[in-house]
Formats: structure tokens, C-alpha cells, sequence
């Protein structure tokens, strides 16, 4: 059998752009939209999220700290980030033909990716 291994974030998963969506619309719901602190959110979850490298609850426990977010717990966050970020992913330009000639020529295609595991 032949394979060919993929990477998921920044090669078949355009993840900046995805996580950059992700991040607008979920604070657009914590600040109510139009809110200052919107962009300066944005920009903060970007810099903490380290390229995906910092898990989320980290992430957002630090947000919570830094905003002062009252009403909105690391629990809730997370489970939105868990439950739809999916839905504002998406591929790079390219990436499903690449996979789909793979394919058709016989090889099984696989996925990788970066798991980090740091609990501070």
C-alpha cells in the first residue's frame, strides 16, 4: 500500500484564516458586536494561541483574566470553541485537488499533526 501523509494546520487547513473567523464572531457574541475590545480580542487570543501550540482552556483563562469577562467562564468558551469552530474552517486554495490526484493514483491519503500536551 502507498500512502501519502498530509499535514493539517497551514497545509490542507488554512488555520489563520479559520481561527481568525472563529475568533471575530465569538467575540463579536461575548462583547455584543461593535465594542473596542473586539479587535483588541482578537488580536490577544492570536498572540496567546501561539500558532495552536497553547491549549484553549489556557487560552481563555488568560482572556477572562485580562477583559474582565464577566458572565462567560473558561467551561463555556471552550465548549463553544469545541463545538463550532469546525464551522468556520477552511481549506487552503489547493489543497482538495492535491489530495484528490494522490488519490487517483493509487495512494491512501493520511493526516498528521502537531499534538502538544503542556499544562503550566
Amino acid at each position: 500500500m502507498q500512502a501519502a501523509l498530509f499535514d493539517l494546520d497551514e497545509t490542507l487547513l488554512d488555520r489563520s484564516g479559520s481561527l481568525r473567523d472563529f475568533v471575530t464572531w465569538q467575540s463579536q457574541e461575548i462583547f455584543k458586536a461593535g465594542d473596542a475590545n473586539t479587535n483588541t480580542f482578537i488580536e490577544r487570543f492570536i498572540v496567546l494561541d501561539q500558532k495552536g501550540m497553547v491549549w484553549k482552556d489556557r487560552v481563555y483563562e488568560l482572556l477572562i483574566q485580562e477583559f474582565g469577562l464577566k458572565g462567560w467562564t473558561v467551561d463555556q468558551l471552550l465548549d463553544i470553541y469545541v463545538t463550532r469552530f469546525c464551522e468556520f474552517c477552511r481549506p487552503r486554495l489547493g489543497a482538495e485537488k492535491v489530495v484528490e490526484a494522490f488519490q487517483r493514483r493509487g495512494f491512501k491519503p493520511g493526516l498528521v499533526y502537531n499534538l502538544v500536551y503542556s499544562r503550566d
